[in-house]
């Protein structure tokens, strides 16, 4: 292999090495690779390891590198934790939480013989002043439409046949105002992605979401996803329908959601997407009330089922777990995967659980709760705390811990309740079949 370099426009933060890590291919049945999983030290200036970088990620075409173009990963590092779904820092604690919301930049210093990846992390304000840069002439596109035809598809596939996700990267069409046309948008502007399947019989509450139609069971077509929408002026990284970023000019649409209409299903996807900004607080004034829940796993709906590579190797997990509340009514439907790593030895984690309620509901990335609704909404931005007992695993929700604002003091002093939970967690219960799954 050759070495490439580029140069830096900023000193770095720390490196990722691949020597002395664990890498492994990630290929589909014919023994091609699609992506990676990996786990590599984290290096300071000095030479020094401060951490372990952990992940997987997939390729996409037409990107034919050996760096994958949608990642996830975590930074496990001396002074704390940075959480990222590919560029976008999801979450961050200890002495890096500032770093919450922001970014990283990545420069490749070597391909070989040991990758080495240039690590700089950037401030939410940072990344704000990379959006008021950006051409506010560009037009923003608050509607659009993703279609499979023209784009590209695999599905994961089991030795047995047996589809479990897929990866895609599908063309963006707007509308012309004018001619009342759909038209494709240029310039490298592509939805991008993975999902894990889940079997398509869920219970879900009749009024969940809208996209659950008749002509759109999608819960049984790679539901639980990782989207990148790369569009003209900016970027969106998207858990679910849970905008967790937006860039350049969609950077107001950050902690914001998507009103996603499947109008096909076969024999080509087709959907219309609707960005919605984060609502504004007022929203959101009531307290929710503690909630005890539980999933049950040993249930005639449950699922649980492998993330497979090429050769049949289990490197991650599928779980679909009804929810009951206290008095055994089903109340909604979890959805979740998770990636295996060897170090601690068989510890699940990297990946995201989608929880549907008949009063809300939840998306959560590791343990951070990126979006919820319904009387959850006031736990968006905050996590969850798992923590096992003899024969449950216990979640507790807790609340986003943040300053208060102008509006917020003038409520707090008695014109109106907050919407932070306060000191009222909610616990939500896991009955696990799996003892050492901590982290679902």
């Amino acid at each position: 292999m050759t070495t490439s370099s580029v140069t830096v426009v900023h000193a770095y933060d720390f490196i990722i090495t691949s020597k002395g890590g664990f890498y492994e291919a990630i290929t589909d049945v014919n023994g091609t690779q699609i992506g990676e999983r990996f786990q590599n030290p984290a290096i300071n200036e000095a030479g020094d390891q401060i951490g372990t970088s952990q992940g997987f990620g997939y390729s996409f075409a037409p990107n034919s590198t050996s760096d994958p173009a949608n990642k996830n990963r975590i930074f496990f590092l001396d002074d704390g934790q940075i959480e990222l779904m590919d560029k976008a820092i999801v979450v961050a604690t200890g002495s890096y939480e500032k770093y919450t919301g922001g970014r990283i930049s990545e420069n490749i210093a070597s391909f070989g013989p040991d990758y080495t990846l240039e690590i700089t992390l950037l401030e939410p304000e940072e990344v704000g002043s990379i959006a008021s840069t950006a051409d506010q002439t560009q037009q923003v596109y608050e509607t659009f439409k993703i279609t499979a035809e023209g784009g590209f598809a695999l599905p994961f596939m089991s030795p047995s046949g047996e589809q479990f996700g897929e990866m895609f990267q599908n063309p963006i069409f707007v509308k012309n105002n004018k001619t009342g046309d759909w038209e494709k948008l240029k310039d490298g502007s592509t939805c991008q992605g993975f999902g894990f399947n889940f079997v398509p019989e869920v219970w879900l509450p009749n009024d969940t979401l809208v996209y659950f139609t008749e002509i759109s069971p999608y819960i049984g077509s790679s539901f639980v996803r990782n989207r990148l929408f790369f569009l003209p002026g900016g970027e969106l990284t998207v858990c679910n329908e849970a905008i967790v970023q937006g860039t350049g000019v969609y950077k107001r649409y950050t902690g914001g959601s998507f009103r996603e209409n499947v109008t096909h299903l076969h024999p080509k996807y087709v959907a219309e997407i609707t960005l919605q900004e984060k609502e504004p607080y007022d929203s959101h004034l009531e307290n929710p009330p503690g909630v005890i829940l539980f999933f049950n796993p040993n249930s005639t709906e449950a699922m649980e089922k492998p993330i497979l590579n090429g050769s049949g190797a289990t490197i991650g997990l599928r779980l679909q777990h009804p929810i009951e509340n206290q008095d055994g009514a089903r109340v909604g439907t979890m959805l979740a995967y998770a990636f295996v790593f060897p170090n601690p030895a068989g510890q699940t984690r990297n990946g995201n659980r989608q929880l549907f309620m008949k009063d809300g509901g939840m998306t959560i990335f590791n343990d951070h709760i990126v979006h919820a609704t319904g009387i959850y909404a006031g736990y968006a931005g905050g996590s969850i705390e798992m923590a096992p007992t003899s024969s449950l695993n216990k979640m507790t929700l807790i609340p986003p811990r943040r300053r208060r604002t102008a509006d917020e003091e003038r409520h707090s002093a008695g014109e109106r309740v907050l919407k932070t939970p306060g000191n009222v967690p909610v616990i939500v219960i896991l009955v696990v079949a799996l003892a050492s799954l901590i982290w679902i």
